[in-house]
This record gives structure tokens, C-alpha cells and sequence, in this order.
């Protein structure tokens, strides 16, 4: 049961991310962004991601809103997946994001608050 919750992750932070407005949408992309290095900017969801590699201070990343409407769901879920499974405290931070905000994914922190882990 905890395997099949934690596999519809990136589902559901795609479902949010695509729900949000432009300005929650950067927040969540930088937040996803943040546990990948470069080459892993290039290699997930077929290198969309990669120009951020060539930022300048792509580790303290700021992503513009108008950027954040550029992906796809698809892509965010292929992202969220790999961010996932690279830094596990990025489902923390994205709870944090959304906690003082109307909440477009309630399966999401339905999750994260029936014990998922932290």
C-alpha cells in the first residue's frame, strides 16, 4: 500500500504544479530543480530542463513564472519522480510550499499526512 502511495508522488505533484498559477508553478519547479546537479538537468524528461544547467547560479535557482509555463505534465511527473528519489526532503518542501495556499492536489497532502515518510 505505501509502495503504490508513494509511486502516485509524481502524478500528483504534476496534478498540483498544473493546477497552480504561474507564480506557484516557479516555486514548485525550483523546488524540484533543487536536488539535481547538471547532468541531471540534461538527461531527465529528455533534456527539457537542461538550460537551466547553463543559468548562472543554477544552484541558488530562480525560476521566472513565465519559464514555469513552459512544461508539461508529463515532464513535471518525470521530474518530481527523479527529484524524489534523489532527495526525499523535496515532498517536505513541496507540503511547505502549498500549506499557506488554496490547495490544488488534495490527494497530495492527503499523503503526506497519512504517513508518508518525512
Amino acid at each position: 500500500m505505501l509502495n503504490d502511495l508513494v509511486a502516485a508522488l509524481p502524478v500528483l505533484i504534476a496534478q498540483a504544479y498544473t493546477q497552480a498559477g504561474p507564480p506557484l508553478r516557479a516555486q514548485l519547479l525550483e523546488c524540484l530543480l533543487q536536488p539535481l546537479g547538471p547532468l541531471a538537468l540534461v538527461a531527465v524528461a529528455s533534456g527539457v530542463f537542461g538550460s537551466f544547467a547553463h543559468r548562472q547560479g543554477w544552484q541558488r535557482l530562480s525560476v521566472p513564472a513565465d519559464d514555469a509555463l513552459e512544461f508539461s505534465a508529463e515532464q513535471i511527473q518525470e521530474l518530481a519522480g527523479f527529484a524524489l528519489e534523489t532527495d526525499p526532503g523535496v515532498l517536505v518542501r513541496l507540503d511547505s510550499l502549498l500549506t499557506d495556499r488554496p490547495r490544488p492536489a488534495p490527494a497530495l497532502d492527503a499523503m503526506v499526512t497519512d504517513g508518508l515518510p518525512h
